[in-house]
């Protein structure tokens, strides 16, 4: 269980950073750290959708917000989610 669940972080951690429309950090954790912009509304604009990030600007990073990796649709369902939201952001 262990393997297939450090297996399924790094890949969901490549895939998101592959697949952001917004620039991302590496990490080794179960997350990736993308700039966003305006952190807050990112975060509320997705969780409208359907889809929850951590907005980090209790750690003193207001344009970023932190993505948790998950399961291949979970991932995929981020990306979407995060994607719409900046290019609604965007235009």
């Amino acid at each position: 269980h262990l393997e297939r669940a450090v297996e399924t972080a790094r890949w969901a951690r490549e895939y998101l950073r592959e697949n952001l429309d917004a620039p991302t950090w590496e990490s080794g954790g179960n997350f990736v750290l993308a700039e966003v912009g305006e952190a807050g509304a990112v975060a509320e604009a997705t969780q409208r959708r359907g889809v929850i990030v951590r907005d980090c600007s209790s750690f003193g990073l207001p344009g970023h917000v932190r993505i948790t990796c998950g399961t291949d649709s979970e991932t995929d369902r981020a990306i979407e989610a995060v994607n719409a939201v900046l290019a609604e952001v965007q235009a």
